[in-house]
Protein backbone atom coordinates (compact mmCIF):
# COMPACT_ATOMS: atom_id res chain seq x y z
CA UNK A 1 0.00 0.00 0.00
CA UNK A 2 1.70 3.84 -0.97
CA UNK A 3 0.99 6.48 0.53
CA UNK A 4 2.23 9.99 -1.09
CA UNK A 5 2.51 13.41 0.56
CA UNK A 6 2.63 16.83 -0.55
CA UNK A 7 3.01 19.80 2.04
CA UNK A 8 2.58 23.05 1.38
CA UNK A 9 4.57 25.99 3.78
CA UNK A 10 2.90 29.24 3.46
CA UNK A 11 4.99 32.27 3.14
CA UNK A 12 3.11 35.45 3.44
CA UNK A 13 0.28 36.60 4.51
CA UNK A 14 -1.77 34.00 2.34
CA UNK A 15 -1.85 30.80 -0.16
CA UNK A 16 -4.30 30.12 -2.65
CA UNK A 17 -5.91 26.71 -2.24
CA UNK A 18 -6.72 24.84 -5.19
CA UNK A 19 -10.19 26.04 -6.88
CA UNK A 20 -13.08 23.08 -7.95
CA UNK A 21 -12.06 23.47 -11.18
CA UNK A 22 -8.60 21.89 -11.45
CA UNK A 23 -5.72 22.84 -13.18
CA UNK A 24 -3.31 20.30 -14.80
CA UNK A 25 -0.17 21.08 -13.45
CA UNK A 26 1.09 19.78 -9.65
CA UNK A 27 2.13 22.30 -7.18
CA UNK A 28 5.36 22.53 -6.28
CA UNK A 29 6.03 21.10 -2.73
CA UNK A 30 7.86 18.40 -0.71
CA UNK A 31 6.13 14.95 -1.71
CA UNK A 32 6.98 12.44 0.26
CA UNK A 33 6.51 8.82 -0.35
CA UNK A 34 6.26 5.99 1.57
CA UNK A 35 5.77 2.34 1.27
CA UNK A 36 5.31 1.46 5.25
CA UNK A 37 1.99 0.05 5.54
CA UNK A 38 -1.24 1.51 6.95
CA UNK A 39 -2.47 0.10 9.96
CA UNK A 40 -5.40 -0.93 10.14
CA UNK A 41 -13.73 17.89 17.59
CA UNK A 42 -18.22 18.48 19.33
CA UNK A 43 -19.64 21.55 21.34
CA UNK A 44 -21.85 24.45 20.43
CA UNK A 45 -20.12 27.29 18.71
CA UNK A 46 -18.23 29.66 20.80
CA UNK A 47 -17.88 27.35 23.97
CA UNK A 48 -14.53 25.28 23.76
CA UNK A 49 -14.42 21.74 25.12
CA UNK A 50 -10.76 20.15 25.36
CA UNK A 51 -10.78 16.78 24.61
CA UNK A 52 -12.11 14.22 27.37
CA UNK A 53 -14.06 11.24 27.20
CA UNK A 54 -17.48 10.06 27.39
CA UNK A 55 -19.24 7.89 29.45
CA UNK A 56 -21.58 6.75 26.61
CA UNK A 57 -20.74 4.83 23.57
CA UNK A 58 -21.96 6.34 20.63
CA UNK A 59 -22.35 4.89 17.29
CA UNK A 60 -23.27 1.37 18.33
CA UNK A 61 -25.44 -0.60 15.67
CA UNK A 62 -28.08 -0.90 18.76
CA UNK A 63 -31.08 0.96 19.41
CA UNK A 64 -31.46 3.64 22.35
CA UNK A 65 -34.75 3.84 23.82
CA UNK A 66 -34.86 7.57 23.34
CA UNK A 67 -33.66 9.50 20.52
CA UNK A 68 -30.48 11.63 20.92
CA UNK A 69 -30.45 15.33 19.19
CA UNK A 70 -27.96 16.02 17.65
CA UNK A 71 -25.48 19.13 18.67
CA UNK A 72 -25.64 21.65 16.03
CA UNK A 73 -22.08 21.92 14.08
CA UNK A 74 -19.49 24.50 15.09
CA UNK A 75 -18.75 27.33 13.13
CA UNK A 76 -15.00 28.17 13.24
CA UNK A 77 -15.89 32.08 12.85
CA UNK A 78 -17.50 32.45 15.63
CA UNK A 79 -14.94 29.84 17.48
CA UNK A 80 -11.49 30.91 16.07
CA UNK A 81 -9.97 34.97 16.73
CA UNK A 82 -7.01 36.03 15.30
CA UNK A 83 -4.06 34.41 17.69
CA UNK A 84 -5.98 30.58 17.48
CA UNK A 85 -4.81 27.42 15.56
CA UNK A 86 -6.95 25.07 14.06
CA UNK A 87 -6.26 21.49 12.17
CA UNK A 88 -9.34 21.07 9.38
CA UNK A 89 -9.05 17.60 8.10
CA UNK A 90 -11.35 15.89 5.13
CA UNK A 91 -11.14 13.09 2.80
CA UNK A 92 -12.63 12.06 -0.42
CA UNK A 93 -12.82 8.82 -1.95
CA UNK A 94 -12.36 7.68 -5.92
CA UNK A 95 -13.92 4.27 -6.37
CA UNK A 96 -13.45 3.48 -9.91
CA UNK A 97 -9.58 4.54 -9.29
CA UNK A 98 -9.27 2.78 -5.74
CA UNK A 99 -7.42 5.97 -4.00
CA UNK A 100 -8.45 7.60 -0.81
CA UNK A 101 -7.35 11.48 -1.04
CA UNK A 102 -7.14 13.22 2.28
CA UNK A 103 -6.71 17.20 2.71
CA UNK A 104 -4.93 19.05 5.58
CA UNK A 105 -4.94 22.53 6.47
CA UNK A 106 -3.22 24.05 9.83
CA UNK A 107 -4.46 27.72 10.16
CA UNK A 108 -4.14 30.97 12.03
CA UNK A 109 -7.47 32.59 13.06
CA UNK A 110 -10.18 31.77 10.22
CA UNK A 111 -8.90 33.43 7.43
CA UNK A 112 -5.02 32.45 7.65
CA UNK A 113 -3.96 29.77 5.96
CA UNK A 114 -0.06 28.78 7.65
CA UNK A 115 0.38 25.18 6.49
CA UNK A 116 -1.76 22.53 4.01
CA UNK A 117 -0.91 18.97 2.37
CA UNK A 118 -2.36 16.53 0.70
CA UNK A 119 -2.14 13.15 1.07
CA UNK A 120 -2.78 9.87 -1.33
CA UNK A 121 -3.46 6.62 -0.25
CA UNK A 122 -4.42 3.35 -2.30
CA UNK A 123 -7.51 1.62 -1.25
CA UNK A 124 -11.23 2.86 -0.88
CA UNK A 125 -12.04 2.06 2.60
CA UNK A 126 -15.29 3.10 4.18
CA UNK A 127 -16.30 6.79 4.18
CA UNK A 128 -15.61 7.02 7.52
CA UNK A 129 -12.49 4.75 8.20
CA UNK A 130 -11.48 7.91 4.73
CA UNK A 131 -11.86 10.03 7.50
CA UNK A 132 -10.66 8.94 10.23
CA UNK A 133 -7.35 8.35 8.71
CA UNK A 134 -7.82 12.19 7.69
CA UNK A 135 -7.72 12.95 11.44
CA UNK A 136 -5.28 10.37 12.33
CA UNK A 137 -2.71 12.22 9.75
CA UNK A 138 -3.46 15.66 10.43
CA UNK A 139 -2.48 14.78 14.25
CA UNK A 140 0.94 12.97 13.40
CA UNK A 141 1.48 15.79 10.43
CA UNK A 142 1.15 18.72 13.28
CA UNK A 143 3.41 16.22 15.41
CA UNK A 144 5.77 16.32 12.80
CA UNK A 145 5.54 19.66 11.93
CA UNK A 146 5.68 21.11 15.14
CA UNK A 147 2.50 22.45 14.77
CA UNK A 148 -0.05 22.93 17.83
CA UNK A 149 -3.91 23.41 16.85
CA UNK A 150 -5.97 24.83 19.64
CA UNK A 151 -9.19 23.21 17.73
CA UNK A 152 -9.56 20.18 15.32
CA UNK A 153 -11.95 19.64 12.80
CA UNK A 154 -13.80 17.30 11.08
CA UNK A 155 -17.54 16.85 9.29
CA UNK A 156 -17.73 13.47 9.99
CA UNK A 157 -20.22 13.62 12.93
CA UNK A 158 -19.94 10.31 13.88
CA UNK A 159 -16.41 9.64 13.75
CA UNK A 160 -16.07 12.83 16.34
CA UNK A 161 -18.91 10.89 18.20
CA UNK A 162 -16.45 7.91 18.59
CA UNK A 163 -13.52 9.48 18.93
CA UNK A 164 -14.22 11.52 21.94
CA UNK A 165 -16.65 8.45 23.50
CA UNK A 166 -16.07 5.21 24.60
CA UNK A 167 -17.06 3.41 21.37
CA UNK A 168 -14.67 0.43 20.41
CA UNK A 169 -15.03 -3.00 19.28
CA UNK A 170 -12.76 -5.61 17.22
CA UNK A 171 -12.80 -3.65 14.44
CA UNK A 172 -10.44 -1.97 12.00
CA UNK A 173 -11.67 1.26 12.77
CA UNK A 174 -11.84 1.28 16.27
CA UNK A 175 -7.96 0.33 16.13
CA UNK A 176 -7.97 3.70 14.53
CA UNK A 177 -9.76 5.57 17.03
CA UNK A 178 -7.85 4.04 19.63
CA UNK A 179 -4.53 5.39 18.00
CA UNK A 180 -6.25 9.03 17.11
CA UNK A 181 -7.24 9.13 20.61
CA UNK A 182 -2.93 8.21 21.46
CA UNK A 183 -2.33 11.31 19.15
CA UNK A 184 -4.70 13.49 20.41
CA UNK A 185 -3.19 13.04 24.13
CA UNK A 186 -0.35 15.17 22.73
CA UNK A 187 -2.70 18.23 22.31
CA UNK A 188 -4.39 17.92 25.65
CA UNK A 189 -5.58 21.48 25.88
CA UNK A 190 -7.47 20.98 21.70
CA UNK A 191 -10.80 20.97 21.16
CA UNK A 192 -12.21 18.09 18.94
CA UNK A 193 -14.95 19.39 17.15
CA UNK A 194 -17.88 18.50 14.51
CA UNK A 195 -18.23 20.98 11.70
CA UNK A 196 -19.78 21.20 8.56
CA UNK A 197 -19.39 20.48 5.25
CA UNK A 198 -19.69 23.71 4.31
CA UNK A 199 -16.98 25.03 6.48
CA UNK A 200 -14.59 21.95 5.59
CA UNK A 201 -13.95 23.39 2.09
CA UNK A 202 -10.42 23.91 1.93
CA UNK A 203 -9.82 20.59 3.35
CA UNK A 204 -12.32 19.17 0.76
CA UNK A 205 -10.52 20.85 -2.42
CA UNK A 206 -7.08 19.48 -0.87
CA UNK A 207 -8.35 15.87 -0.60
CA UNK A 208 -10.27 16.02 -4.34
CA UNK A 209 -6.78 17.24 -5.47
CA UNK A 210 -4.73 14.28 -3.52
CA UNK A 211 -7.05 12.23 -6.43
CA UNK A 212 -6.26 14.34 -9.17
CA UNK A 213 -2.79 14.02 -8.69
CA UNK A 214 -3.01 9.93 -8.36
CA UNK A 215 -4.76 10.38 -11.59
CA UNK A 216 -2.06 12.26 -13.31
CA UNK A 217 0.57 9.83 -12.38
Amino acid sequence: MTTSTVTHTAKGKGVALPSTTPHRTRPIGLVINDSTPQSPPISSAGTRSHFTRQTAQVGDSGSLGKSVQKPPPAAPDQVLTPSTTALFVDAALSQNASTTGLGLVFMHGVSHIHQFASITKSGTPSPIFAEAQALAEGIQWCLASNLKPDYIFSDCLNLVSKVKGNWHDHSPLSSLVHQIRTFLSRFPEASLLHISRQHNDKAHSLAKQALRLRDED
